[in-house]
């Protein structure tokens, strides 16, 4: 009697196709006189080479999809925070002055050009730093548990202020807008603009109140930056790599504001572009607070990972 079949085999019947039994009256008719045929050598054998993956090459093929899209992933996070409501309302405010002054056209463009240098330098050095101090605990499990589980905390609460700001704005009540610059530290960048900006050496002025600026709007914009830096650190990846994602980072950042000044420099009024970016603003905040939920989703991945 035989009780075993070599699944590993497949029955070819006369014309070369596969032979396969279904249901209960076929098998119990034909399946030993299906057997009988290969045993007397009138049907042929053919072997199937089935290729099984294991367990770890399907967590590195997982891996390698993954750490493909991080780039992607990476710079839209950078161009979100690039049309964040501080970064944008403090550039516009910027060129507001300097239109004000008699600085127009091609001047106007360099000049906003040099901000944006000194706003991506300021930023890009900010994250480096922010990442170096990261990477000294990187193989410092309990600490690590400790950055995850605040980033995801903290992605959490930016998620419900996120959100409370979107309905705030589609009710057009904006003094109820919760993430935004302290208004002490607006007026402290507004009148340190004011005052620096228009000297003789206009340039290097420009330039370093882009990276004064930054540094100081930093407490808003950064609540995108943080989680992003945290995210490369959980990679462990070498540092020129990791050095790479935050210059990708800080590249898609600066791409919505040079948006804006060349758009001033083809003579779109200061005023309109603020209606344009405050009709959109509601958006921006719907996709912030996706973009957190996305955060905390994979800090816990992470942490769990590591538990």
């Amino acid at each position: 009697m035989i009780k075993y079949i070599n699944l590993t085999k497949n029955c070819l019947d006369k014309w070369g196709y596969l032979a396969y039994l279904s249901g209960d009256t076929e098998i119990k008719q034909k399946l030993l006189p299906l057997i009988e045929s290969y045993v007397n050598g009138t049907r042929a054998y053919k072997e199937i080479e089935v290729n099984v993956l294991g367990q770890n090459k399907v967590i590195d093929n997982e891996k390698e999809r993954f750490e493909a899209f991080t780039p992607v992933g990476i710079a839209l996070a950078g161009l979100l925070d690039g049309f964040n409501p501080c970064a944008v309302s403090m550039l516009l405010f910027f060129l507001s002055i300097l239109i004000m002054s008699g600085r127009q056209n091609k001047e106007l463009f360099l000049v906003g050009m040099s901000y944006i240098v000194g706003t991506f330098i300021a930023y890009f050095a900010i994250g480096i730093g922010l990442f170096k101090v990261g990477d000294i605990f990187k193989d410092a499990r309990a600490i690590m548990l400790v950055i995850y589980g605040l980033t995801i905390a903290m992605s959490i609460i930016l998620v419900f202020f996120s959100f409370r700001d979107y309905i705030s704005i589609k009710k057009g009540n904006y003094a109820r807008i919760s993430l935004q610059l302290p208004q002490k530290i607006r007026h402290v960048i507004q009148r340190y603009i004011r005052e620096n900006t228009l000297t003789h050496f206009l340039y290097i002025s420009v330039f370093l109140t882009g990276i004064v600026v930054s540094g100081l709007e930093f407490f808003c914009t950064g609540q995108v930056y943080l989680p992003t830096i945290v995210y490369i650190l959980s990679q462990r990846i070498a540092v020129a790599k990791a050095l790479s994602y935050l210059a990708i980072y800080n590249l898609a950042f600066v791409i919505p504001l040079m948006a804006v000044v060349v758009a001033v420099y083809m003579g779109k009024k200061v005023m309109n572009l603020s209606q344009v970016f405050a009709s959109k603003m509601h958006l921006i905040k719907l996709v912030t607070s996706l973009f957190f939920i996305a955060v905390a989703v994979v800090m816990f991945a992470e942490l769990w990972s590591m538990i």
